[in-house]
């Protein structure tokens, strides 16, 4: 178990790959997904520096090539309007809290500070803010995600991946849009169950 485990240069290992203890893993082999080491040599892996993105390196997602920079710019555009949408029913709790009486203009000593923040009636709107960040953001930012991907990004095919730089944009910016993590909470509000999701998956 305490073996050591040598990867050769240029290696490509997807996630989900087993490699286990002991072994060395030549240069320029290329894992499938969910494969592992006890496939090297029996054809099921790739190799040769110049196959590139033909053979099994094409399913590593740290090789897949990113869009053109001009691409990258209304990308990021994009990618900040909808965070700020997603943060626009905790900005307005925010504001709720700034507009109400209990307000103080002046605060010049930390006294003052505790007592901003210690008002009994602040409390409903620091609940307030818990739940919108665990139940309303992660719905509304999949809403905007799948209103970005109908206007913007278009229909995914199936099949191998195109090359030119429309294509490589529309995997980068939807890969940043709705990250596993934020798709997985979203999944614990309407279920992890294959029908919610799926019906996600499928906007």
């Amino acid at each position: 178990v305490l073996e050591p485990l040598v990867v050769g240069e240029r290696c490509s290992v997807p996630c989900k790959v087993s490699l286990v203890p002991g072994i060395v893993v030549p240069p320029d082999t290329a894992f499938g997904p969910l494969s592992s080491s006890y496939e090297i040599g029996d054809g099921s892996t790739t190799h040769g520096p110049d196959e590139g993105f033909d053979g099994n390196a094409r399913y590593c997602r740290q090789r897949f090539p990113e869009p053109a920079w001009y691409l990258k710019l209304p990308g990021y555009l994009v990618l900040v309007v909808v965070w700020l949408v997603e943060q626009v029913p905790v900005l307005i709790v925010l504001r709720l809290i700034v507009i109400f009486p209990w307000y103080m203009k002046e605060i010049s000593t930390y006294v003052d500070v505790l007592r901003w923040f210690l008002t009994p009636e602040r409390i409903g709107y620091y609940v307030a803010l818990r739940v919108l960040r665990t139940t309303a953001l992660p719905l509304l930012r999949v809403a905007m995600c799948i209103v970005v991907k109908r206007v913007l990004v278009g229909k995914f095919t199936e099949g191998p991946r195109e090359r030119n730089q429309w294509y490589k944009f529309k995997h980068w910016l939807m890969a940043r849009l709705l990250p596993g993590e934020k798709l997985q909470e979203a999944a614990h509000l309407v279920g992890a169950h294959y029908e919610g999701v799926s019906v996600i998956l499928r906007c």
